[in-house]
C-alpha cells in the first residue's frame, strides 16, 4: 500500500466498558448513541474477549499483541521487552501521540515507546494518588502479612473516599479534557497520524457530571454518595442491597453516555479527515456488579473478559455484525494489516481481516488472565492468579496462589450455551465433553505458562550476553 493511501487510525479504548452495556450490543438504555453510529457504520465484534482481567494484564496484548503477563512483577517491564503498536507505525512515518490518565499505563512502565506525544496525565492526578501508585509496587515485596496489608488497604481506600467526596479532584481526568487534547494535537498535526485514547470516566468510582446523573438515576447523587457506594462495594459487596446495586449501575451507565458524547465530538472534530481514518473503539476490561459476589474487576467471569470491539474504517463493511469469538490480542495485528504495514515476528495475534471478509470462523480458544497489582483491598492481598480459557460454548476457570503457583485454589467449568450466568459449575463431572474441553483448557494454559518462561529464560540470557560485552570492552 503506497503511503499516501495510509489511513489514520484512531484507536479508543474505554477502561471497564462491558460490551453488554452497549445499545449495539443489545442493551435497552440510551448509553451509546455515538458509538452505536460507529458500529452502525462499521463492523462490531460480539465475542470479544480480553487476554487480562485488568489494565496491567489487558494492555501488553492491546498495544503489542503480547502474552499477558502471569506474574506481579512483569507488569513494570513487558511492554519494554515488546515491540509496540505505537513504534511500528511511527517506522512508518506515522505522528503518533497519546492521551490518557491511567496511573497504570505510564513513562515507568514504558507505555512511551513510540509515541511522539505522550501525555500520562500525571499534571492532573492528585498528589496524593502519585504517591499512592508509586510505593504500591514495593509495599508487597517488604511485607508478607496478609493482615497488615489489609489495614493499610483499607486505611489507602478510606483516604480516598474521603478525598472524593470532598471534591478535591476527581482522580483522573474528565473525558472533555482528553478529547480537548486530541483536537488540539490533530490541529498541529497536518500529516497522518496514530492517535490512542484512554478514557477513565467508565471506572469506578463513577462520577460523571450531574446531567448525565439525572439521565439514568433521575436526580443528582452527591459524591459523598458516591463515594460511600464505592467503598461499600469494594470492601462490604455482600451487604450491598439490591438499590445500591441498581444506583451504581445507573452511575455506571450515565459515565458510559458521557464518554460517549466526547467520542461523539471527536469523531465530528475529524470532520474531512474521517474518511481517510480507521477508528477503533474497544475496552481493556468490563466490570462485575456483585454477579458472583465480586465488583469491580477482580475475577475472569465474562462481565470482565467479555469486552466491545468495533471498527469502522475504508475496506471495513457498513453494519457487519462478526459473532466469531477473537481476543483483543488480535486488534494490533488487524490495524496494521488495514494499513498495509506488516506485523512484526513478535506479535502474537492474528489480523481479523479474514472475518472481516465476511469468511466465517467457529473461533479458536482464548486464555486470559488476572495478575493483582498493588494494594487495592483484602481479596487481591491474598495473591492469586486466575487463568481463564474460553471457546464460544465452553469456559474453564483456574485458580492459583501466586506464591506458589502450582497450589490449586479453584477449578470451574461452565457451559455458556445452557448456562451464560455461569451458575453451574460442571467441574468433577463424569461428562466425557467436558472431561475432554478440560483436558484442552489445561493444556492451553500450561502452553502460555511454558511459552512465558521460555521467554523469561530468552531475556535473562540476552541481559547476561549484554552484560559481559560490557565487560569485555
Amino acid at each position: 500500500m503506497l503511503a499516501e493511501s495510509q489511513p489514520n487510525v484512531l484507536l479508543i479504548t474505554v477502561d471497564c466498558l462491558r460490551y453488554d452495556h452497549l445499545g449495539c450490543f443489545g442493551y435497552p438504555k440510551e448509553t451509546s448513541p455515538h458509538i452505536d453510529d460507529i458500529a452502525g457504520r462499521g463492523a462490531a465484534f460480539s465475542q470479544c474477549i480480553s487476554n487480562g482481567a485488568n489494565t496491567s494484564a489487558a494492555f501488553p496484548s492491546i498495544l503489542a499483541s503480547a502474552l499477558p503477563p502471569i506474574v506481579e512483577s512483569e507488569h513494570k517491564d513487558i511492554i519494554q521487552k515488546h515491540v509496540t503498536l505505537a513504534e511500528v507505525f511511527k517506522e512508518a512515518g506515522y505522528n503518533t501521540a497519546a492521551f490518557h490518565s491511567n496511573p497504570l499505563l505510564t513513562r515507568y512502565r514504558h507505555y512511551d515507546k513510540g509515541f511522539d506525544t505522550f501525555d500520562e496525565g500525571w499534571s492532573k492526578s492528585p498528589r496524593f494518588l502519585k504517591f499512592r501508585i508509586k510505593v504500591a509496587e514495593g509495599i508487597l515485596k517488604v511485607i508478607s502479612n496478609r493482615h497488615i496489608l489489609t489495614m493499610i488497604a483499607r486505611l489507602a481506600n478510606f483516604a480516598d473516599s474521603l478525598l472524593f467526596a470532598s471534591r478535591i479532584k476527581k482522580p483522573y481526568a474528565y473525558a472533555e479534557e482528553l478529547t480537548s487534547q486530541a483536537r488540539t494535537w490533530l490541529d498541529c498535526t497536518p500529516g497522518k497520524f496514530f492517535l490512542w485514547l484512554h478514557f477513565m470516566d467508565v471506572h469506578v468510582p463513577y462520577m460523571p457530571p450531574q446531567k448525565y446523573i439525572r439521565l439514568f438515576h433521575g436526580k443528582p447523587v452527591s459524591t459523598l454518595r458516591i463515594a460511600h457506594l464505592w467503598r461499600k462495594a469494594r470492601w462490604n459487596t455482600r451487604a450491598l442491597t439490591r438499590s445500591e446495586i441498581d444506583e451504581t449501575v445507573e452511575l455506571y451507565d450515565a459515565s458510559i453516555r458521557y464518554v460517549d458524547d466526547s467520542i461523539g465530538q471527536l469523531i465530528n472534530y475529524l470532520g474531512d479527515r474521517l474518511e481517510n481514518t480507521l477508528v477503533v473503539i474497544a475496552a481493556d476490561h468490563g466490570d462485575e456488579f456483585a454477579e458472583h459476589g465480586r465488583t469491580s474487576h477482580l475475577t475472569v467471569y465474562d462481565g470482565i473478559l467479555r469486552v466491545p470491539l468495533i471498527l469502522m474504517g475504508k475496506g471495513i463493511n457498513p453494519g457487519c455484525r462478526i459473532t466469531s469469538q477473537v481476543g483483543i490480542m488480535d486488534m494490533a495485528p488487524t490495524m496494521l494489516e488495514l494499513a498495509g504495514i506488516n506485523k512484526p515476528d513478535t506479535f502474537k495475534g492474528c489480523s481479523l481481516l479474514p472475518l472481516l471478509k465476511g469468511n466465517m470462523q467457529t473461533g479458536r480458544g482464548v486464555v486470559s488472565v488476572y495478575t493483582p497489582f498493588g494494594i487495592v483491598g483484602p481479596e487481591e492481598t491474598m495473591l492469586y492468579v486466575m487463568f481463564a480459557y474460553r471457546t464460544p460454548s465452553m469456559k474453564y476457570i483456574r485458580t492459583v496462589l501466586a506464591e506458589q503457583p502450582g497450589q490449586l485454589v479453584s477449578e470451574e467449568i461452565y457451559d455458556l450455551q445452557q448456562d451464560p450466568s455461569k451458575r453451574h459449575n460442571l467441574h468433577g463431572s463424569n461428562d466425557v465433553e467436558i472431561t475432554r474441553f478440560k483436558q484442552e483448557a489445561v493444556m492451553a494454559i500450561e502452553q502460555l505458562v511454558e511459552e512465558k518462561r521460555q521467554s523469561r529464560t530468552s531475556l535473562e540470557k540476552l541481559r547476561i550476553r549484554q552484560a559481559l560485552k560490557k565487560l569485555r570492552a
